[in-house]
């Protein structure tokens, strides 16, 4: 098994990635975010890319992704819940009514 100095470029980036991902997990509907999510991201992939080959880039990317995949499933979660809940009201509407 492969070991990374604490000078390493490898052992620093997964340091930084793991700091990007702390800053960025919870997801937010604002512009604020998405923009300093794409910004500290391109800003993560300069400083590394050419030391780690691009993984610098395919690990933003993947969290950038991660990021986008949570937001359209709150956005659907949301969705369906109005959904039910309109659905659940003529129900009951119906229910009286019959």
């Amino acid at each position: 098994m492969k070991s990374f100095s604490k000078d390493s470029p490898e052992f620093k980036m997964m340091a930084d990635y793991y700091s990007l991902m702390k800053e960025f997990w919870e997801v937010k509907d604002t512009k604020e975010y998405w923009t300093a999510l794409v910004e500290k991201s391109e800003e993560f992939i300069k400083k590394y890319e050419t030391d780690t080959k691009g993984l610098s880039r395919r690990l933003a990317y993947a969290f950038m992704c991660h990021c986008e995949q949570i937001y359209y499933d709150s956005r659907q979660d949301a969705q369906n819940k109005r959904s039910t809940k309109k659905k659940g009201t003529d129900d009951n509407f119906n229910a009286k009514t019959n």
